[in-house]
């Protein structure tokens, strides 16, 4: 029924945007709101009769797929569907289906941290994150995440009393932590395979700094992460997350 995408990237962004827009002056805010949530994609749409029309398909994870229940277009005059139907249609693009698939495959998620130490600013932005997460997909999320990390790795320093540098990375204040911080020195040093995760970790942390800059929304850049590269990366910091949660964070808020 549906094939390669009718619009690039950019040209998409700025037809459901100018739809989404259309949809709130008239009041029709909950079709609106379903357009601009959910992952929609333009596809060109095919038939044994070789009509010609466009596809609107979100493809969604297993709860939102579970959760969400998409009518055809066409179906009532006055549902959200339809609604959005009828803004393509004056926009010159005969949608005649609104469809919603499930994903092919979806990795498994390391859960959201709970953290013993944090501060409102950390807070805000893990909740940001999450609310990306599900409905723009985790390429949207990297750059909440990072920041999240970013105030995380200060509140455990400030926590533990360090001296933070002005302006410090998260590169450089994961070394202080994991070269001051008691808890963490004792259980780094303690064995030669734990100092060699500490390296890597050291590593992986580096790289998320570019990966911030230049592939997530903290920029307008061009090109984001891809939605596999961009999962490794939300699953990744969330795994730092839990490590330094058990080993550095004690009770308290910071």
């Amino acid at each position: 029924m549906s094939e390669d995408l009718a619009l690039s990237s950019d040209a998409w962004r700025r037809i459901r945007a100018t739809a989404v827009e259309l949809l709130r002056r008239r009041g029709q805010a909950e079709a609106a709101k379903a357009l601009q949530a959910l992952p929609f994609e333009l596809h060109n749409g095919t038939n044994a009769f070789n009509d010609e029309f466009y596809v609107l398909q979100a493809t969604l994870s297993m709860d939102r797929y579970v959760d969400l229940s998409v009518g055809k277009a066409g179906d009532s005059d006055t549902s959200p569907y339809s609604e959005i139907q009828g803004v393509f249609s004056e926009l010159g693009y005969y949608v005649r289906f609104i469809v919603a698939e499930l994903e092919k495959s979806e990795a498994p998620a390391v859960s959201p941290p709970v953290l013993g130490v944090t501060s409102q600013a950390v807070e805000r932005a893990l909740r940001d994150a999450e609310q990306l997460v599900g409905p723009s997909g985790a390429s949207s999320a990297v750059d909440r995440l990072h920041t999240a990390f970013h105030g995380y790795l200060l509140a455990l320093c400030s926590h533990a009393n360090l001296s933070i540098p002005d302006n410090p990375s998260t590169t450089k204040l994961f070394k202080l932590l994991r070269t001051q911080h008691p808890a963490l020195l004792a259980a780094l040093s303690s064995t030669s395979e734990a100092t060699r995760i500490a390296n890597s970790l050291a590593n992986i942390i580096d790289a998320l700094n570019p990966i911030r800059n230049s592939s997530s929304l903290a920029h307008p850049n061009e090109r984001l992460l891809d939605e596999p590269e961009a999962m490794l990366v939300i699953n990744t910091v969330r795994t730092l997350f839990h490590y330094l949660n058990g080993r550095a964070s004690h009770t308290g808020v910071a």
